[in-house]
This record gives C-alpha cells, structure tokens and sequence, in this order.
C-alpha cells in the first residue's frame, strides 16, 4: 500500500469511528433532565468531544481548563473521549438563596465536608426565576441575569459554572474588550473570521433576547481561596475569553511574558466581578439545601430518552428514578426543588454583601500530572496544582 493509499484508509478509518460514537454521544445528549444547568453542559460536551475527534485534544479551547473538572476522560478507543461525571439535578429561588449564603447560617461551614458537595458528582441548579428578572450589576453599569449554576468538587478543590444573560446592547460597554481573545466555535473552526457572518449569540431562554454569557472560577474549600477565575461572552462565531488562568499558553510563554497576561486579565475580569461573586457564592447551593431540606420537594422527570407515553402522563415512575446516575441509559431523572413562593415578594433593587473569599494575585497556579501533589502559596499541599511565584526584577 503506497502513502496515497495508506492516507485514503486511515480516513476511511477515522470517519468510521466517528461515526460509531454518534450514538453513544447522543445518548449523554438526550439523558439529562431537560433545565437550563444539564443541558449548557451537554453543548459544551458536544463541542468538546466534537473538537477532540475532528481535531485533536490540541484544539480544545481554553475554558476547558474549567469545564474539564466536569468531565472524565476515556482512554479505550470505544467511547467517546470525554464523559460527563454523574448529576443530581435541583431546581432554586434564586433570591431565597442568596438571603441564606449572606446571613449567618454559613458561619457553621468550616470543612470541606459542611458544603455538601459528594466527590466527582455534578450538582445542577437551575433559578426558578425567569431570565433578566434577576440581575446583578457589574462595572460600567453592565447587567447579567444569572439563570443556572453546576458545581463539582474534586478532592478540596470545588470548580463552578455559571451561565447568565445579557442585553446584546449592553456588549458596546464592553466593546473594547470584544475585539480580542476570540475562541471560535467548533464549526468555524476552519473558516476565517472574515468569512464567518450570520451566527446569532444563543440566548439563555425560550422568548429571553438575553445572550449567553459564563462565569467559573475553582476553590479551595479548605481556606475558601479563588484560584482561578475564568468568563466567556457569546459572540455567535465564538466566544470572548478571558481567564487568569496561563495553563492553555504556558508552553508558549516565558515567565514575564505570563506575568503580563496575568496582570492584563486581570483587569479584563474586574468589569465581571459582580457576576464572580454571583458564581462562587454559589458553592454553598448544596449546604442552602441542606439547610431547608424539609421544604425540599422530589420529583422524577422523564429525560428525552424515555418513552413518548412518559411524556405524556401525570404520573410519575418514581421506581424507575435513580440518584446519580451514570451518563449512558438514562430515561428518568430525580430533581430536587425548593421553590420557594412568597407571592408579597417583589423584584426591588436590593444590595448583597456576598460571603467572603480570598483571591491569590502575585502568581499562578501549574497543572500536573494526575495523581500528583503540589503546593499551595500557603505552603498547604494541593491536589494536581502547584503555585508558582512570580520572579523577582531588580532595577
């Protein structure tokens, strides 16, 4: 077989893989239950391992660095290379919750184990509210409606992601920032900015005109210290990124030239502030619920795997419910609600005090390898991170 033959065969090869992981892809898409938390994590599930098997793990995007902690990666040949870790699905009062993560119930927090969070299982919480009737403002008067948080904890660290919405008119406030950073979609991966037109931003409703746009940031329980922190606005073609995370460009770049990046994304992220202290309040979901769990209401909801006569019946098939499921197979899912009505309650302009938490400046964090301890700036190991100090210039 000559190098044309051998070419043809080897492509042959890879679109017969490809297509064989169709399926087992379209089942993690459809076994969700169907809110606004699961399913913005099955489009980045799709896009991720749709990169991965077009282009390779090189062309994974850099808020992967994040949205990785949500995944299991598959080293067999037979399953798509990414996996989404088991849910537990809720729904909440946005503003009930709030009240809880800024009153002195959270004073009783002090171990990894008080947030509630059960190790490699994601927990999603999609707001009862409808988009845009809650909003919190950030620099140059920039509003975002956060809608869903998922969460996940690894070890002692707890990685975030939330998705909120914002006015298209409001991106001319943060026009400056929106010609750089871009991170192309995976469909125009192989077109020219020049020649991409036509793509709407999504929007993080049916009926909103908010587009989507996402906050995360990773935690350590330990000393509740922000790590990282990381944003992604919805252009349509692609996304606007900025993160203080150098882990996607460290290879390429000397240590000053980090120190740089850092300090210019740094500023970038101030104009979101209000929307991180939104997404890493949001850590203590899981204790808010624990708190109230005598209001919590259970409900099992047919995924879109399920049979059509289960979508339309009243009755639920509680027996067939499971709790953390595993991704693949999945026609019910459980959800837990705490909606909490309070018909007197009105939508006013209100100031939260969000609990408090450290954010490290002066550095940045190094991935290792799986399995390996690093350290902290406070001398305290760390799973799979270690600190690295900025060097000192001398004039």
């Amino acid at each position: 077989m000559n190098r044309f033959q051998r070419r043809i065969a080897e492509s042959r090869a890879k679109k017969d893989w490809e297509k064989s992981m169709q399926p087992k892809l379209n089942r993690v898409l459809k076994n969700g239950a169907g809110l606004t938390a699961d399913e913005q994590l099955r489009e980045f599930f799709k896009e991720y391992n749709d990169r991965f098997l077009k282009h390779g793990p090189n062309s994974l995007p850099a808020m992967f660095v994040f949205l990785r902690d949500f995944f299991s990666q598959n080293h067999n040949t037979t399953d798509p290379p990414l996996s989404l870790y088991g849910e537990s699905d809720h729904i909440a009062s946005l503003i009930d919750f709030l009240d809880f993560a800024t009153s002195k119930d959270i004073s009783t927090i002090t171990s990894v184990e008080g947030f509630g969070l059960e190790d490699s299982v994601i927990y999603n919480y999609t707001f009862s509210s409808r988009p845009g009737d809650f909003t919190v403002e950030g620099e140059a008067g920039v509003q975002f409606s956060p809608v869903a948080s998922s969460l996940i904890r690894h070890g002692n660290l707890a990685t975030i992601f939330t998705t909120a919405g914002i006015e298209p008119s409001e991106l001319s406030k943060l026009a400056k920032d929106l010609e750089f950073d871009r991170e192309f979609r995976d469909e125009w991966l192989n077109d020219s900015y020049q020649d991409q037109k036509g793509r709407e931003p999504d929007k993080v409703g049916v009926g909103s005109s908010l587009s989507k746009c996402f906050a995360t940031c990773r935690i350590n329980l330990l000393d509740k210290t922000i790590l990282n922190r990381g944003v992604a606005i919805d252009c349509g073609t692609h996304y606007n990124v900025f993160l203080d995370d150098p882990e996607p460009f460290e290879n390429s770049m000397s240590s000053g030239e980090v120190e740089k990046y850092l300090e210019t994304q740094s500023e970038k992220l101030e104009q979101y502030e209000a929307l991180f202290e939104v997404c890493a309040t949001a850590v203590y979901l899981p204790a808010y619920f624990g708190f109230k769990y005598t209001l919590i209401r259970d409900t099992t909801v047919p995924t879109a795997q399920a049979p059509k006569r289960y979508h339309m019946q009243s009755e639920e098939p509680v027996a067939e419910a499971k709790s953390f499921p595993k991704p693949d197979g999945v026609r019910f899912r459980r959800v837990q609600s705490l909606e909490i009505v309070d018909t007197g309650r009105k939508f006013t302009q209100k100031e939260y005090v969000p609990p408090s938490f450290k954010v490290i400046v002066g550095g940045f964090w190094r991935r290792l390898k799986d399995g390996s301890v690093g350290t902290g700036p406070d001398g305290k190991p760390v799973e799979g991170r270690t600190w690295i100090k900025p060097h000192t210039r001398w004039n």
